[in-house]
């Protein structure tokens, strides 16, 4: 059985869907303007968050005082707080203050249609398949699947790791913090995404890979302070 490859986008490639938004959603039949799109698109690519789990963060959820957003998971999933940066900072603030206008909100949702309505699952992505085809971006590698708006995720995690390593970062550090910020339970999952880092890096990642040693995670008392901070 062939084991499914997530698309990982280059950042050239999200500068493309970026730069396709506003035109994307020129339509009137557009549930979700361009702003709620493109805010939405950099919070996914900024946190790593599941699609549903942005789609759930309430208004009272983002704590622009303490840079801080709570990100609801389903019943399986544990909510989280997590720390945001000073760019996604200023991008959820522009948004929250041209779009939550008292009267013309109808749901306590942080995301929000047109209307003033929760975002829906399918009309996100519809249009988010809309938007990757305007902006001429497509696997041709074979795949099953045409890159999906949760691939954003997996591009979050890469892109992480790839930095990580361009800086020499202790992955046997970051990867378990990696791991919380994303709110996976196991560290599997996360560590799988060492694979799916450029080839160049490919002898660091040898020598960093958490696989390495038999040191548990959870006896490094610096770590597991470290993620209690997070």
């Amino acid at each position: 059985m062939t084991t499914f490859v997530p698309c990982i986008y280059s950042r050239s490639e999200i500068h493309l869907l970026l730069s396709a938004v506003q035109s994307s959603q020129e339509k009137n039949g557009c549930k979700i303007d361009a702003s709620t799109l493109r805010t939405l698109l950099l919070f996914l690519y900024g946190t790593g968050a599941l699609v549903g789990e942005a789609r759930r963060v309430l208004r009272e959820d983002v704590d622009f005082n303490r840079r801080t957003i709570v990100i609801r998971g389903n019943r399986f999933n544990r909510s989280r707080e997590i720390p945001i940066g000073p760019d996604l900072y200023k991008v959820l603030r522009r948004y929250h203050t041209r779009n939550h206008q008292k009267g013309k909100m109808s749901a306590p949702h942080f995301f929000l249609t047109k209307e003033g309505n929760a975002l829906k699952e399918r009309a996100v992505g519809q249009t988010f398949q809309g938007l990757r085809r305007m902006a001429g971006i497509a696997r041709d590698d074979g795949a099953r699947y045409q890159p999906r708006l949760h691939d954003l995720r997996h591009t979050f995690a890469v892109h992480r790791l790839t930095a990580w390593i361009k800086r020499g970062a202790d992955l046997n550090r970051m990867i378990p913090a990696l791991s919380a910020y994303i709110g996976q339970v196991g560290l599997g999952s996360t560590d799988r995404y060492l694979s799916l880092t450029p080839e160049r890096f490919r002898t660091q990642l040898d020598k960093l890979s958490p696989r390495q040693g038999k040191q548990r995670w959870r006896n490094n008392l610096a770590l597991m302070k470290f993620l209690a901070e997070l």
